[in-house]
């Protein structure tokens, strides 16, 4: 979905919102004001893509509910033209919302397109189980250094786990210790 020139969402959004503003007097559809609004509100929000994804959702979903809305439903012929007007801004405006979706670097929205919802494995079992080779150990030069690989020879193993000194006589099993 690639167009060949800019378009600001937040324009879009904006002249939008009057549009269905001007429209919300009439007999329209009453969900687009509301929508347009959470739009606008969504496009702000530059800290989370949830907000901007749930908008391009509900756009999307509104394309085919705007169809069925002025199929059933009759309206002035001004107004009539304003809602198509509406209807056919909800396209560029859909595809700028996932341009800036795919620009924030929203997964779901990167693969929009692609054909490739799954994706590559964006998690593995932590402890290198995943790995042939074994368990990573920790590079005990440095504090918080990086991992290198465990010798593949014959490592010295663990001593055996220390014992604790049994509860006093009057504690019951498993009760905490005073010190």
């Amino acid at each position: 979905m690639s167009i060949p020139f800019q378009l600001d969402a937040r324009s879009l959004l904006q002249l939008q919102t009057g549009l269905t503003f001007a429209t919300a007097a009439f007999h329209a559809p009453p969900y687009n004001l509301a929508m347009f609004l959470f739009g606008v509100y969504a496009i702000d929000q530059t800290t989370a893509n949830e907000p901007l994804r749930l908008f391009a959702g509900m756009l999307a979903v509104s394309l085919v509910w705007d169809l069925i809305w002025m199929i059933t439903n009759g309206q002035h012929i001004l107004v009539r033209l304003l809602s198509i007007l509406i209807l056919v801004m909800k396209l560029p405006t859909l595809s700028t919302v996932i341009a800036s979706l795919r620009q924030r670097g929203d997964y779901l929205a990167s693969r929009i397109g692609t054909g490739d919802i799954g994706g590559s494995t964006i998690w593995t079992m932590p402890g290198g189980f995943t790995r042939q080779a074994g368990y990573d150990s920790l590079d005990s030069g440095e504090a918080g250094g990086a991992y290198v690989d465990a010798p593949a020879g014959n490592a010295p193993r663990p001593g055996p786990p220390q014992t604790h000194p049994p509860p006093p006589s009057g504690a019951a099993p498993g009760a905490y210790e005073s010190v």
